[in-house]
């Protein structure tokens, strides 16, 4: 079962109990009661323990809160959008909650999110989803179904014969594809799928190989692309 420590400036490292949800408020951040920008409980993000692992939930209902990870050790960082969960890993982690001003610096231990989620195959590292995450991909394709079309579309060398390493296809090729005017359909795809079976973004390389390998995506749903604005055709 992981273990969460929190470090801050201002208090002595605290081990939080796994019955604890820290709801990351005005009053935590800042010790203040009265800053109009940051949410109160229980409208703002929180850490809590679930299913062995400590997570990071942005519910926030107030305000569209910024939330981010920063793992201590490696560059770039974790948003977690509005309504969405990241699961935290093993090491030392900042977070930052609201503005830059407001972080703090977590240290986990003992989380099964590192050390059983990872399968090889073929060289190929695949990273597997979160409990549930076939049912909430599946969910959302049917409250989304163009979500499928435009994953199909761009994933569409996954599924010709003969690629031994096939990448998807380039952006601009599968917005003609479908025929839309931008990107952010394939942008928003992408995203909420990725949170649907992770919790969290940066997992575009494990993407088409969890879908293809849980059969949500095949080749049948290539017949759903249009190819309205492209050279294609269904039957190739």
């Amino acid at each position: 079962m992981a273990t969460l420590t929190i470090f801050t400036g201002t208090r002595p490292p605290w081990q939080v109990p796994v019955d604890t949800v820290v709801y990351l408020d005005r009053l935590y951040l800042t010790g203040l009661p009265g800053d109009p920008t940051i949410s109160r409980q229980p409208h703002a993000p929180s850490l809590c323990h679930r299913a062995g692992d400590w997570w990071l939930d942005n519910y926030s209902q107030a305000h569209n809160a910024y939330v981010a990870v920063h793992p201590r050790h490696e560059q770039g960082r974790i948003v977690v959008p509005l309504r969405c969960s990241v699961r935290l890993g093993d090491g030392d982690s900042e977070v930052w909650v609201w503005s830059p001003q407001h972080r703090l610096r977590l240290r986990v231990a003992g989380s099964a999110f590192l050390s059983a989620q990872r399968e090889q195959e073929d060289d190929v590292s695949t990273e597997v989803g979160v409990p549930g995450a076939h049912d909430r991909v599946t969910e959302l394709w049917k409250r989304v179904p163009f979500h499928r079309v435009v994953l199909a579309a761009y994933y569409r060398p996954y599924f010709a014969p003969g690629l031994v390493r096939p990448a998807p296809q380039n952006r601009e090729q599968t917005r003609r594809c479908v025929g839309q005017p931008t990107c952010t359909r394939l942008d928003r795809a992408l995203r909420e799928t990725m949170n649907a079976i992770w919790g969290e973004q940066g997992h575009a390389a494990e993407l088409p190989e969890y879908l293809i390998s849980q059969r949500l995506l095949n080749a049948t749903d290539q017949g759903l692309v249009p190819h309205t604005d492209c050279a294609h055709r269904r039957s190739q």
